[in-house]
């Protein structure tokens, strides 16, 4: 909701879905929104085959180029105006204790290293040289380290716009601008 509500507010065009696994915010963004269009990247060939078939069904295949790699690797000399991720976020500790339910994803489209922050750590370090000047990220958060990932991205001169509650009080959305 807050992806689409910014790319209409912004006038973006070009969006870059980093991690995008079964491809339902490059496809949910593809449906809601004319005139733009989505890179979406994955390093599971598997992620990419369901996500790729998931903007068949839904019609905006022509919107979305899907990517295989690891994270930036096959995305060069390109520039967007907002980069969305869903990323990997949950620490080893989280995963010992995840419900059930959760065990049907793959520890890799979950775990992001022993503190949680290695994906975001990629996206700060890489971000600005794939971003427009004034381009935006947003990011959910795993938001037992939201703290945490703001002074990561302020530490690479972003702007935090702001951060939004999920319908259980906990941080999940950071927005952010290029600075």
């Amino acid at each position: 909701e807050t992806a689409s509500s910014l790319i209409k507010k912004n006038g973006c065009k070009e969006i870059l879905d980093m991690c995008t696994g079964s491809g339902c915010i490059a496809v949910s963004l593809a449906h809601e929104n004319d005139n733009i269009f989505i890179t979406a990247v994955d390093i599971s060939k598997k992620a990419l085959a369901v996500s790729s078939l998931n903007a068949e069904i839904n019609g905006v295949a022509s919107k979305i180029k899907f990517a295989a790699g690891d994270m930036f690797d096959n995305i060069k000399n390109q520039k967007f105006d907002i980069i969305i991720s869903n990323p990997p976020y949950i620490t080893k500790e989280e995963f010992i204790n995840l419900e059930k339910e959760l065990f049907f994803e793959p520890e890799t489209a979950l775990v992001a290293g022993g503190d949680g922050l290695f994906f975001y750590n990629k996206i700060a370090e890489n971000a600005k040289n794939y971003l427009d000047d004034d381009g935006m990220i947003l990011l959910e958060l795993n938001s037992n380290i939201s703290q945490k990932i703001v002074e990561l991205f302020e530490k690479y001169e972003f702007k935090k716009i702001k951060i939004i509650k999920d319908y259980s009080n906990l941080d999940r959305v950071l927005v952010l601008k290029n600075g």
